[in-house]
């Protein structure tokens, strides 16, 4: 979509998410970011690639930070019958969806700067505060759609409900496989236990 035709949507806005969500994309064709949590990314990535890996790990803690401030933000907005954001707030919360799905569960990003320069004894410690915002995340999300519309009606407020469904089916992409990879590091922990117990060539160091 061109930045003229972002312009010309919004010159006659028919729903409070489209029109946020547009004024979005407007931004973004202009080079501009209206978010903070994209910029933080951006440095951090910029940190790793030109500095290291302990000053990506702490731009990282901003992304963190920022992505904080997007959960609480979008908790705060209350729900009405139809499971979307009351008016009024429906912009707010469709650009915010957006922000979230985009640069946390998308990506994977951030999750994997926050554990750079770090021991592996320390690696759950790295994720545990990004884990809890997905937690809560979910739980607004589930919320929202815990009280969508009954079968057979028309959806009301059918891009916001789009944009909470993707980010639902993205948070479940994630748990699985954070949960295999969590599976596979203790499968190769108990190798390497299996094998120094054995010691050399396969021979049993118990004596």
């Amino acid at each position: 979509m061109t930045a003229e035709a972002v312009k010309k949507a919004l010159e006659a806005p028919s729903d409070e998410a489209v029109a946020a969500l547009a004024q979005d994309f407007l931004h973004e064709l202009q080079g501009e970011e209206p978010h903070a949590l994209a910029a933080s990314l951006e440095a951090a990535m910029a940190a790793f690639l030109d500095e290291g890996t302990r000053e990506a790990r702490a731009l990282a803690q901003k992304a963190l930070g920022d992505a904080g401030a997007l959960v609480a933000s979008i908790e705060m907005i209350p729900v009405d019958k139809a499971g979307a954001a009351i008016a009024g707030r429906r912009g707010q919360a469709a650009t915010t969806l957006r922000a979230l799905d985009r640069y946390v569960l998308e990506s994977g990003e951030l999750k994997s700067l926050l554990l750079l320069d770090r021991a592996p004894s320390q690696v759950s410690a790295g994720v545990a505060a990004l884990d809890d915002l997905d937690e809560r995340f979910a739980k607004w999300l589930v919320k929202c759609e815990a009280t969508a519309h009954p079968p057979g009606e028309p959806t009301a407020h059918a891009t916001l409900h789009q944009r909470q469904l993707k980010a639902l089916l993205h948070l479940i992409d994630g748990r699985r496989a954070t949960k295999s990879t969590r599976e596979r590091g203790k499968a190769s922990s108990a190798r390497a236990s299996t094998r120094a117990g054995r010691g050399p060539a396969g021979c049993s160091s118990s004596g």
